[in-house]
């Protein structure tokens, strides 16, 4: 089996192919665009790359081309010999890849199927949507502060009008640079209105996630990106696996004879991470009757801070989701109280 690596760029990319006897037979440089026609032209390989923007698309390509695929962890290059002693430049690294390759079975990222890719970019064109909002929410009221004005309280839905009505009470006009950036305001404000209404559906027709809503605190938003983050539920073989994917679980920095345990690694995709903790958040502060996994975080609250305990509940919903995922169940407070510890 031939060992192919490719140094992927935003244009071109570099190529080195070796023979099952370590010795190199091609090496140049290709279009990136190229590269989904091209890997049906080689014989069955085993084609390395390191992860980026474009990995996941030419590994789908090679993948049915016949080929073994590894996606390499940017953080596992350099212990392969990418940049090594300072010295970087794309056919090196395109050497150093298809060696390592050559000569062990590199490992590789999880290559998430296409749905779970198209999830991941809903989800995130919604979060550009939300965080241009609130940019321009807080430079208006930055410019508010410096005319010592103060507004009533509200949703961002009615931020403009209550501004507008602030600068007519006390009859200034509002500058044009302001005015410009309500209007922009409005407008995301619509589209942020029309990403909701799509995650909504998306998530409406989706069955595993109908399934991960009834648990409490989650919405359309964490079950599409749950589902998005973790695709393939059996690539777990537990929930505390899943846990520690998404940088749940506590660190721990220890030597010789010390001990100790730090914050939670914050290890893996950050986005689902804090969708969790807000879902946690949530439940926390909206669910009224008695509930065990939500009783079990409030105690905990009083002792720890409201914050410590929102990560614990949002670690126990990771767990539980993907409980619920695996065993194809809906949420059932009563097993809930089975991963409780008592307080």
């Amino acid at each position: 089996m031939n060992h192919v690596a490719i140094d992927l760029g935003g244009k071109e990319s570099q190529i080195c192919i070796r023979h099952p006897d370590g010795a190199i037979v091609e090496e140049r440089k290709v279009p990136t665009r190229k590269l989904t026609e091209l890997v049906s032209t080689w014989p069955t390989s085993r084609v390395v790359m390191e992860t980026s923007a474009e990995a996941f698309r030419i590994a789908d390509a090679a993948i049915a081309a016949g080929h073994e695929v590894r996606v390499v962890p940017a953080t596992l290059v350099r212990l392969l010999g990418v940049g090594d002693r300072g010295v970087k430049n794309d056919q090196r690294d395109a050497q150093h890849l298809s060696k390592a390759s050559w000569q062990t079975d590199v490992p590789s990222v999880h290559i998430p199927s296409k749905p779970a890719r198209e999830l991941k970019s809903i989800c995130g064109a919604r979060d550009v949507l939300v965080g241009t909002r609130t940019k321009l929410i807080n430079n208006v009221r930055g410019w508010m502060r410096t005319q010592l004005w103060r507004i009533r309280g509200g949703t961002p839905a009615t931020f403009a009008d209550r501004v507008r009505g602030h600068a007519a009470a006390v009859g200034e006009p509002l500058p044009e640079h302001i005015e410009r950036q309500l209007r922009m305001l409005s407008a995301v404000l619509e589209e942020t209105k029309g990403a909701d209404k799509q995650l909504k559906t998306l998530a409406g027709e989706h069955a595993v996630c109908r399934q991960l809503m009834t648990a409490p605190g989650i919405g359309p938003v964490t079950a599409l990106r749950f589902v998005a983050a973790i695709d393939e539920p059996g690539r777990f073989s537990s929930a505390h696996r899943v846990q520690s994917y998404l940088g749940l679980t506590p660190g721990e920095h220890s030597s010789s004879e010390r001990e100790r345990r730090t914050g939670i690694t914050k290890a893996g995709p950050m986005e689902l991470r804090r969708t969790l903790i807000q879902a946690a958040w949530a439940a926390m502060c909206r669910v009224r009757t008695s509930h065990p996994m939500i009783d079990w975080a409030r105690r905990l609250a009083e002792r720890r801070g409201r914050p410590v305990a929102a990560v614990a509940l949002a670690r126990k919903l990771a767990g539980i989701l993907f409980a619920m995922w695996r065993d194809g169940t809906s949420y059932q407070s009563k097993r809930s109280a089975e991963v409780v510890k008592p307080s």
